[in-house]
């Protein structure tokens, strides 16, 4: 079986096509409170449901997966490869998009 390949998108370019995009944050609800980028949907890694990403990410030019630096976003990527069109996951997480 051919593995998908997962792109990522740097901070610049994420903020520039995010108001057309689904932000998918996959960090744990804690996380989210403390900080997240305005606009984005929670849904943390161990509960993802591919059909409801599959719903929210309708009418969208792409999905951006994040989570605190990176790790978490590409295994939820990986779950959602070949399922949801444009994926693609935040280089560097929220922890970049901060700075």
């Amino acid at each position: 079986m051919n593995k998908i390949e997962i792109h990522s998108v740097a901070c610049s370019e994420a903020a520039q096509s995010k108001d057309n995009a689904l932000v998918l944050d996959v960090r744990t609800p804690a996380e989210f409170g403390d900080a997240h980028i305005e606009g984005a949907g929670l849904c943390p890694l161990g509960d993802l449901n591919v059909q409801v990403v599959k719903q929210l990410a309708t009418g969208k030019n792409r999905c951006i997966v994040v989570c605190r630096s990176g790790a978490r976003a590409r295994q939820a990527a990986e779950k959602l490869a070949g399922r949801v069109s444009n994926l693609v996951v935040l280089e560097g997480g929220v922890a970049a998009w901060e700075r």
